[in-house]
């Protein structure tokens, strides 16, 4: 991992991790396990779409 760091620097670029805690990609267990965690529109459907949904916040059970 420090050689990748290194490398990326060397290319000018900033190495960084990024992390998405309020949303959930199709194939996450969280998705799987919990589709009752995605928030959703009246009609029932995923607010944000594509293969990442944002989890909904207004469940106690998704802030454990």
């Amino acid at each position: 991992m420090k050689e990748v760091a290194r490398d990326i620097r060397n290319a000018g670029l900033t190495a960084g991790i990024w992390t998405s805690p309020f949303i959930a990609h199709e194939t996450a267990s969280v998705w799987k396990e919990h589709p009752h965690w995605i928030l959703r529109d009246k009609k029932g459907s995923s607010l944000w779409g594509y293969t990442y949904h944002k989890l909904d916040f207004t469940r106690a059970a998704v802030l454990l």
